[in-house]
């Protein structure tokens, strides 16, 4: 498959839906897939499809029942479309839904001039906050969801990848307040100079004019075979307690199935 622009129709809104016209759109590592058309993408993806979901743009119309949103206003939208009826999303379990559709995966994306989302699944952006800041609100949520898991203020904080939402995530947690923070690099973080690999180093990540510095230690972990070995261990724990739980719900609801 070879990635293609075409001319379309501004696509219509339902009464619950809104209309955006996008500013400006970042690109996630799911578009990357996409473009690469690997298996994942072969398998998951019919064409022709718009891709992207990580985006902020203007709202240009709302559907009829839309009250909290309107024209004008700069909005982004979360990238999974649920139905909201099936057991989880009614019990508060959205990320569970037995009918997501994933924006630029399942429906139509962000890499066009518009967009049209459910308005459960927009939100507002202050006034306050730059476009290019705006635009990765998807995965700078991921890294402040992830950091803020736990109470940082005072402990010892080991961020395993620093990759972009690696690298986001420690800005977090020093924003919060941790008493030392240790990322530690992967391939795609040497890629972006995140850090310098080799021994335990300290480095300036980010500097804002006016309100100081965020700076790490860091270890490459391909440097140390018991990080590499702890870190295997723990991704290992992470994904059977996920399927676990959600083979769980599975089991309550039928209607979710794993292949």
């Amino acid at each position: 498959m070879h990635p293609s622009t075409h001319v379309t129709h501004i696509p219509e809104i339902g009464l619950t839906d809104v209309l955006v016209q996008v500013k400006m759109a970042s690109i996630c590592g799911t578009d990357l897939h996409i473009y690469e058309w690997d298996d994942w993408a072969k398998a998951t993806v019919h064409v022709p499809m718009v891709i992207g979901h990580e985006f902020v743009g203007e709202i240009v119309s709302v559907g009829s029942n839309v009250s909290d949103f309107h024209p004008g206003e700069i909005v982004s939208g979360e990238g999974h479309v649920v139905c909201g009826r099936c057991r989880n999303c009614l019990a508060g379990r959205r990320h569970l839904c037995a009918h997501t559709r994933g924006v630029g995966v399942n429906r139509a994306g962000a890499f066009a001039e518009y967009i049209v989302l459910p308005m459960s699944n927009i939100w507002r952006h202050s006034a306050k906050v730059d476009l290019e800041i705006a635009a990765i609100f998807d995965p700078f949520g991921n890294a402040v969801h992830t950091a803020l898991s736990f109470p940082v203020l005072g402990e010892d904080v080991l961020i395993t990848g620093a990759g972009p939402i690696g690298i986001m995530a420690a800005a977090v947690v020093r924003h919060a307040l941790a008493n030392s923070l240790i990322p530690v690099l992967t391939v795609l973080g040497l890629q972006f100079g995140a850090l310098l690999s080799g021994s335990i180093i300290t480095e300036t990540i980010f500097s804002w004019p006016g309100i100081g510095r965020l700076t790490v230690q860091a270890i490459d972990a391909r440097d140390y075979p018991l990080v590499q070995g702890c870190i295997l261990f723990i991704a290992l724990c992470t994904v059977t307690v996920n399927l676990a739980t959600d083979l769980l719900y599975a089991r309550l609801d039928p209607r979710i199935r794993y292949e």
